[in-house]
């Protein structure tokens, strides 16, 4: 891929990319001679980020793997390799705090992504790098208020994203999250009157996704919650949405 995206092989040949399986409709009328898919990583590869982000202690390779393969829900997903990233990131966040072996690791996706969320935030946000947090902190669903403004700023805008199919953020929209971690920075796009408007997307699309269910499930009330649920079920951009949706309703 990377040889023909640089024109080391085929150097004539045109080249569509999009990491957005939605997208294809949009070329679908267009003929290309050949067409391919990266699916993602497999289990023996999503095994092997596994150990190699745990580095030479083995024994906390096999703890994570152990608890990673034996949820089919949280190995689902972590084919998408920032996902193996975040999970690698909470599990061995909690492992910090138990002495023990016998430690007892969130079971349900959602919960593990709500502290890999969280922890990646305070890691890498300016403001809380340099502090130390514990346990009860990355566990916990409390937050600093600066950071619950935030976050609800990045649910609104991650689910008027989604619902009008537009992953890319003008400069409006990203209205006071413009320097979250969270948000990728994008060239800046030239508009119809020749000026530059500063662009965004979300660093992952899992992460837009666990925003809009966090959006749902705090400002809807129960007959909005049912209504937009049932009118959506079978619109596939909100099936990993209603996913976490049901893990936040259920605390789980």
């Amino acid at each position: 891929y990377q040889w023909l995206v640089t024109g080391k092989l085929l150097k004539d040949a045109t080249v569509v990319t999009t990491t957005r399986p939605r997208a294809l409709s949009s070329i679908a009328h267009l003929k290309f001679d050949k067409i391919y898919e990266i699916l993602g990583l497999s289990s023996e590869q999503v095994k092997e980020y596994v150990f190699k982000y745990a580095g030479d202690d083995k024994q906390v390779a096999e703890t994570l793997w152990q608890h990673i393969s034996s949820n089919t829900s949280v190995l689902s997903l972590c084919y998408i390799p920032v996902n193996s990233f975040l999970m690698c990131s909470c599990l061995w966040q909690i492992m910090q705090f138990h002495r023990s072996t016998d430690i007892d690791f969130p079971s349900y996706f959602t919960k593990v992504y709500k502290i890999a969320v969280k922890a990646f935030y305070l890691k890498h946000a300016k403001g809380f790098r340099d502090k130390h947090f514990g346990r009860k902190d990355y566990e916990s669903d409390d937050l600093p208020i600066e950071v619950e403004d935030q976050f609800s700023i990045l649910g609104r805008v991650a689910f008027e994203g989604i619902k009008e199919g537009q992953l890319i953020l003008g400069e409006n929209e990203a209205h006071g999250v413009e320097d979250c971690v969270l948000l990728h920075r994008l060239p800046d796009r030239l508009t119809v009157t020749s000026d530059q408007e500063q662009q965004f997307c979300f660093i992952n699309l899992t992460i837009q996704e666990f925003f809009a269910a966090r959006h749902i499930a705090n400002t809807m009330n129960a007959t909005e919650l049912r209504n937009f649920v049932s009118g959506n079920m079978q619109n596939g951009r909100w099936q990993l949405v209603f996913h976490f949706l049901s893990g936040l309703m259920s605390n789980q």
